[in-house]
């Protein structure tokens, strides 16, 4: 059940990520347009990426390159259900990856 209200929190957010990425709006800064792409990932993970909950891994630690790999390596892992890597663009990953590699140098 847990993993149904997920599913279902994370596929409304991707629906409003790609409603509002669809209407023109001036260009917004990479900052800003990683935050926005992260925020289903944030829901878990953190806003650091550090959840500190067992059940999901942190990410808060990896550099650009390794989190662009991984989330790469889940989107094209043959799994029982579809992920939440499989709803994001390649332009969605890399500024998540962005994203995560930013705030944590700070």
């Amino acid at each position: 059940m847990k993993n149904i209200i997920l599913a279902a929190s994370l596929l409304s957010t991707a629906v409003a990520i790609v409603g509002c990425a669809s209407q023109t709006t001036p260009q917004k800064s990479a900052a800003i347009t990683g935050y926005d792409n992260a925020k289903a990932c944030i829901a878990c993970h953190g806003a650091d990426g550090k959840s500190g909950k067992p059940e999901v891994p942190p990410i808060g630690q990896m550099s650009y390159d390794e989190l662009k790999a991984a989330i790469d390596e889940l989107k094209g892992a043959n799994l029982h259900t579809p992920s939440f890597a499989d709803m994001l663009t390649e332009q969605d990953i890399r500024d998540i990856s962005g994203y995560f590699a930013e705030v944590n140098k700070k």
